[in-house]
């Protein structure tokens, strides 16, 4: 790393840097520090912060003798009691195992084949906003974001458990999905804690009860989920499905492993996703010449919303312009 200068400053103290992360604009806190000191900033004492892409590649990517820098243990060290999933999988080689196991899901063959899965909801998603926006001659006012959410549970929920969560056909949220929402801030209070070990147990009063429960809710809810997914007596091209399984744990994942896995996953698939269609969709209304540009790429290219495919949809290239620059407007990471 000697090819970068040294941290500008001191930005924070532990303390606030807690502070921040606890109010939820610790990302918008740190771009603030950049733009303020520069491409690399302390952030905390014993962290750093880079603005810079090279930094990507050297600070995670494994090349020939120069292994990815290790994860934190305090911040992707599984809890204590769980086992381990995809996410806290910080040794190399077991992070290696559990991607082997995995790949096979999130292949292209493997996306083809979920095809018929994924545009039956976007189909149903359609058709509901389709009826809102005919139900008045001066059309419909909507919250976007909720409706991507519905779209977006139903999708995971269908490839990850075999069963959508019915948000689009109620028009509402599963008490499941504000339960993911809620489980994310009860992972951030239990890894903040780690951070002053001989003051946990006074630190957690700090928490509201009510989070902590919706945590341990979220967790409950998906080994029930995965359970009656692991029963099911059908053949379909889901997730997991696709997941290798060894309880030796050598070249796939036991069923602690794909229980703690598939948690992380419904997680994983759903929030992220909702982020970047509600941003992208946010910067298109705020821009209408480059939504009536996108408008017109896909109507020109289909008759109909039954032409839709995904190998269609994957060749319109300002489509896919403006689904990388809402991934790096909307980084949901």
């Amino acid at each position: 790393m000697s090819k970068y200068p040294g941290p500008k400053r001191w930005a924070a103290t532990r303390f606030s840097y807690i502070l921040s992360l606890w109010s939820g604009w610790l990302h918008t806190d740190v771009q603030d520090l950049h733009t303020r000191y520069g491409d690399i900033v302390r952030i905390a004492p014993d962290e750093i912060s880079f603005a810079r892409p090279e930094a990507w590649q050297d600070i995670y990517a494994n090349v020939p003798g120069r292994p990815a820098f290790p994860k934190s243990a305090l911040w992707h060290g599984a809890a204590k009691g769980k086992p381990q999933s995809v996410l806290n999988a910080i040794d190399i080689k077991v992070h290696s195992r559990f991607r082997r196991a995995m790949d096979p899901a999130f292949t292209e063959k493997a996306l083809r084949m979920q095809e018929p899965i994924i545009l039956s909801h976007v189909q149903l998603f359609t058709s509901k906003l389709d009826k809102l926006a005919s139900s008045s001659n001066e059309g419909a006012n909507l919250d976007i974001m909720r409706w991507l959410s519905f779209v977006v549970f139903d999708e995971i929920g269908d490839l990850g458990f075999g069963e959508p969560f019915g948000c689009l056909e109620s028009s509402e949220h599963h008490p499941w999905c504000s339960m993911i929402f809620t489980s994310l801030r009860a992972a951030t209070y239990r890894v903040t804690l780690r951070y002053y070990p001989a003051l946990n147990w006074l630190m957690s009063f700090a928490i509201p009860k009510t989070v902590i429960q919706k945590g341990i809710e979220h967790w409950n809810m998906s080994v029930d989920k995965i359970n009656r997914r692991l029963n099911l007596e059908k053949d379909r091209p889901d997730l997991i499905s696709m997941i290798k399984r060894d309880e030796e744990r050598v070249d796939g994942l036991s069923y602690p492993e794909m229980l703690a896995t598939s948690s992380v996953l419904i997680v994983a698939g759903s929030e992220t996703s909702i982020t970047v269609l509600s941003g992208t969709t946010n910067h298109l209304v705020r821009n209408p010449d480059k939504m009536a540009l996108l408008a017109a790429e896909i109507r020109n290219a289909f008759t109909s919303e039954d032409d839709f495919n995904l190998s269609a949809l994957k060749d319109l290239p300002y489509l896919k312009a403006v689904l990388n620059e809402g991934l790096r407007m909307c980084n949901p990471t």
